[in-house]
């Protein structure tokens, strides 16, 4: 496979990614319609995991933002499930209740 042949299954490969057909038959369909040897399944899965990396590194701002909103969630739980028995004994003990007015 020629380094021009790899760039243009590269391309292909990132214009049909997003389209709702499958882009995996666009890798087998180029180069049999262009007269092409079959570059094989690790040119595929190689191709494919570059589109991995590049929706990652698009979105890495929505990524950051949503591990750091779950590092929050899970930290509050933490807080909440320790704090948890030390709240129900406060509320529960008989000390800390409000006495009722003696009925006159």
């Amino acid at each position: 496979m020629t380094p021009l042949q790899a760039i243009a299954l590269g391309i292909i490969q990132g214009l049909s990614e997003f389209l709702p057909i499958s882009s995996s038959a666009h890798l087998t369909l180029a180069p049999w319609l262009f007269g092409w040897e079959d570059p094989g399944l690790a040119f595929d899965v190689a191709l494919h995991f570059g589109t991995l990396l590049a929706v990652l590194w698009y979105f890495r701002m929505e990524w950051l933002q949503l591990i750091k909103a779950a590092f929050g969630i899970v930290t509050s739980g933490r807080i909440g499930i320790r704090n948890h028995c030390s709240c129900q004994n406060f509320f529960s003990s008989r000390e800390r209740r409000p006495r009722s007015a003696a009925p006159s």
